[in-house]
């Protein structure tokens, strides 16, 4: 009879171990999403010795090309993606944060 357990000492072991298993799986979840976080900010951090290294004379030249008026007409579709895309690798240099 001292061996038997209360039914309220069951049920509650039964609650503490149910909570324990939740508490792993919202950890679990946590983690997972954290690390899938941090991929994402590491794939979208600026570059910027990336942006710093393309500052020549030469990307100048192609995005000044690109956007003058009197040269627009003349372009071929790959130097007007060539600057888009120098465009773009510039940008951290300009944008906070």
């Amino acid at each position: 009879m001292a061996l038997q357990e209360e039914p309220d000492a069951a049920k509650l072991r039964k609650k503490v171990v149910d909570q324990q298993v939740e508490m792993a799986n919202l950890r679990r979840v946590l983690k997972k999403t954290a690390k899938e976080r941090d991929q994402y900010k590491a794939r979208v951090k600026p570059n910027y010795r990336e942006a710093q290294r393309l500052l020549t004379r030469a990307t100048f030249n192609v995005i000044i090309k690109a956007m003058h008026y009197d040269r627009r007409q003349q372009l071929k579709p790959a130097e007007l993606a060539e600057a888009e895309r120098l465009f773009i690798a510039l940008k951290p240099l300009f944008v906070e944060g």
